[in-house]
Order: C-alpha cells, then structure tokens, then sequence
C-alpha cells in the first residue's frame, strides 16, 4: 500500500499530482474564507460589545436622573406652587428619561441576543456559506 494522499477525491477519478495540487489550492482557498468570515465576525461582535458599554453608560445615567433629587427641585411639594408649566417639565423630564431607559435596556438586550446568535451560527456552521454574512 502507498504512503500519501489518497489516489480517488470521493467521484472516483483519479487525483494525480495536479488533482492533488488543485485539492490542496481549495482547502487553502476555503480555510483563507473562513479566516475573513471569522475576523468579520469577531468585528461585529466587538462593534456590538462597544456599544453595549455605551449603552450601559446610558441606562445608568438615566436611572440616576430618575432616582435624583432633581425631579423633586423641579416638581413643587406645596398644591399653591404647582403651576402648569412647572407639572409639564416635571412631566417632560420624568417621560424622555423613561423612554431613554426603556431604549438602553431594548438595545442591549438585542444586542446580546445577537453575540449568542453570531457565536452560535459559528459553532453550529457546517459550511463556509453557513458562516458567510
């Protein structure tokens, strides 16, 4: 029995040197894809990590200006202090900071969400196109 590389690449038609030499061009081929489509990857996934540190940074300025005492400067305690416009900044202040609370909380819980899904596709890919964005 020979020592080498098989002579049949699975149809059954003899490999010889160029068939062997063009084989090995493919899986080099393949193997340089996978790299890109790794490093791709990894850049999407940090991308997504930096902005879930933004985020983070955001949500909890947003909780501090909720629990500060701000809103109680803003919103009088004595009912003949209450005018309108005073409610309405009181109102204004408390509902864009909810909102932008509630954003930073929807952005990181979708951005992590898409870590695990990239990281997954990547353990679970069986071909380079499985891994090709």
């Amino acid at each position: 029995m020979p020592l080498g590389p098989p002579s049949h690449h699975g149809d059954d038609v003899p490999l010889g040197l160029a068939g062997a030499e063009k084989h090995l061009y493919q899986v080099n081929l393949d193997a340089g894809q996978l790299q890109v489509q790794r490093a791709i990857l990894q850049l999407r996934v940090d991308y997504l990590s930096q902005l879930n540190t933004q985020t983070m940074l955001l949500a909890g300025a947003a909780v501090g200006m909720l629990s500060s005492l701000e809103l109680e400067a803003i919103y009088p305690e004595h009912e003949h202090e209450r005018t309108f416009k005073k409610v309405l900044l009181a109102w204004i202040y408390v509902f864009f900071t909810s909102v932008s609370l509630g954003s930073s909380i929807w952005v990181l819980y979708t951005s992590n969400n898409l870590v695990n899904l990239a990281t997954m596709s990547v353990l679970h890919a069986s071909r380079l196109r499985d891994v090709q964005g």
